[in-house]
């Protein structure tokens, strides 16, 4: 019997990606696309997406949100293609979609990439009790929600009155990298491109700043944590490597402490071959909801991460393993010496059971299977 198919929505442009929350979205759906029949219904502006089948429905303005003309053509696209599914990224793509599948007889996931009105409420906007009310309502209309951090999935039954059978763990999934760049080969173009000595210890941390807790994080590697090393190993040479665009044009003084060993390097085309060359990845972030991308990714491409318990929330350290330290909010000596700490074993394997935890689709197709009986 051929299966029913799935539209998984991505009304904005996020391939190539150019953030963390762009990856996630390409990751869900690449991996559904693998697993299940799918089109993802998107902007005219995205590039094609490996192995996914894609239809520009949405233009790229503010006014697809809520332009109803764009409810009727994916209304149209469900009845024509006789999809039953259908995959939301992001709850507020909910709040124009619902109301034009009334009566098509269809199945409705969302995707939660992290709960956002407590994301908004920890960085101190104003308007987070309208961000909830509008989760509440999508959550509660839709048949599943997938949330990628295993503690918003526990959270949620409370938080906004669903059934826990609604609440499904959705790891970020993740692919083995098919092709690893060798550390050395990294390194050799990184150290020529910039002037560091070989032995010279590499720390990276990226993301875009124009994302606060991102920018937040860029502090206090620059003022905190970077200093203490040097006070705490003075006969070693840290290379701080911040990239990222985005950065606030009073921020640039970041450009002067390269004689500190701060590198500030702003968007690179080619971070790969900068997550290669690292010895740590860093991640001080203490605000903020959902699961970290960054960190993920980093621990998939074999790196060790240093990471605040803020910034590791949702993710399952059993299954990290040796690959992430975790240091308590604030407590920057703290971060330090675990960076120092983690080094000598910095290139230990990412463990198998890192993969497996990240096959995140996999409860989603069950659940597919499940409602076709």
């Amino acid at each position: 019997m051929t299966r029913p198919g799935l539209a998984a929505i991505a009304p904005y442009t996020f391939w190539p990606a150019h953030s963390g929350g762009h990856q996630a979205v390409a990751a869900y759906t690449r991996a559904l696309a693998r697993a299940w029949p799918t089109v993802c219904v998107g902007t005219y502006t995205n590039a094609p997406l490996p192995d996914v089948e894609m239809v520009a429905l949405f233009s790229d303005t503010p006014f697809k949100y809520i332009n109803p003309a764009v409810g009727w053509r994916i209304r149209r696209l469900i009845q024509a293609r006789g999809i039953r599914f259908v995959a939301i990224q992001h709850h507020y793509h909910g709040l124009l979609l619902l109301p034009f599948l009334v009566g098509l007889g269809v199945r409705v996931v969302v995707f939660s990439h992290n709960i956002e009105f407590q994301r908004w409420r920890s960085i101190g906007k104003w308007w987070w009790p309208l961000m909830y009310l509008t989760e509440r309502w999508v959550y509660r209309r839709a048949d599943a929600v997938g949330f990628i951090s295993l503690q918003e999935s526990q959270q949620s039954p409370t938080l906004f009155g669903l059934p826990p059978d609604k609440c499904v763990h959705t790891p970020y999934p993740i692919e083995r990298p098919a092709v690893v760049i060798p550390k050395s080969d990294a390194r050799a173009a990184v150290n020529t491109r910039h002037g560091f000595r070989p032995d010279d210890k590499l720390l990276l941390f990226f993301g875009p700043q124009s994302y606060h807790p991102n920018l937040e994080a860029v502090e206090r590697l620059v003022f905190d944590i970077h200093p203490t090393l040097q006070q705490l190993d003075p006969q070693s040479n840290y290379r701080l490597l911040i990239c990222g665009g985005g950065l606030p044009e009073h921020y640039h003084k970041f450009s002067d402490k390269q004689a500190l060993g701060i590198h500030y390097l702003g968007y690179v085309p080619d971070l790969s071959t900068y997550l290669a060359a690292a010895d740590l990845v860093l991640n001080p972030v203490n605000s903020g909801g959902g699961v970290k991308t960054k960190l993920v990714e980093a621990v998939a491409a074999g790196k060790t991460v240093v990471s605040t318990r803020t910034g590791a929330l949702g993710v399952d350290p059993c299954a990290y393993g040796p690959k992430l330290h975790q240091v308590p909010d604030t407590d920057w000596t703290a971060f330090a010496r675990a960076i120092i700490a983690a080094l000598p074993d910095a290139d230990v394997p990412t463990p198998e059971s890192f993969f497996v935890h990240h096959n995140g689709v996999r409860p989603i197709i069950d659940r597919l299977r499940a409602w076709m009986g």
